[in-house]
């Protein structure tokens, strides 16, 4: 079997969402797991998982660019926690998620709309649920 290093670059951007680890793409290509890790540093030059890193942090800026979500959620979208997530994103890029969307933003104040495929795209705001009932009194 020969191995490539496309294809899998190809799952992790389509895919980058659903993907944690390293382990979760060698579980969905079916390729072992050190096989994988160590192909895709010899034929890339980089590690796998600095690249689904990276795909997550470049994906994330768009985000940034274009939407008003706050920045929790979105890390929370692409699998980072809220507090890890700022972090390597201020790690990576030098400055911070609302920092970046200042400088970044698009066209006026108000967001665009996303060029990317809907699956990739935010879901929308979360629904109020039920008010909580009020107890009654007893005398």
């Amino acid at each position: 079997m020969e191995f490539n290093a496309q294809r899998v670059k190809l799952y992790v951007e389509l895919h980058i969402k659903k993907i944690k680890t390293v382990r979760d793409v060698s579980r969905k290509l079916r390729i072992p797991y050190d096989i994988l890790r160590k192909e895709f540093l010899r034929t890339e030059r980089k590690p796998l998982g600095d690249f689904i890193l990276m795909t997550k942090i470049r994906v994330i800026k768009e985000h940034l660019q274009m939407h008003d979500a706050p920045c929790y959620r979105i890390c929370k979208e692409y699998g980072l926690r809220d507090d890890t997530g700022a972090k390597v994103f201020k790690r990576i890029t030098g400055v911070t998620m609302l920092e970046y969307r200042k400088k970044h933003r698009r066209g006026d104040s108000k967001p665009q709309r996303s060029k990317l495929p809907a699956k990739f795209r935010l879901k929308s705001r979360l629904k109020p649920g039920p008010k909580p009932r009020r107890r009654k009194r007893s005398s």
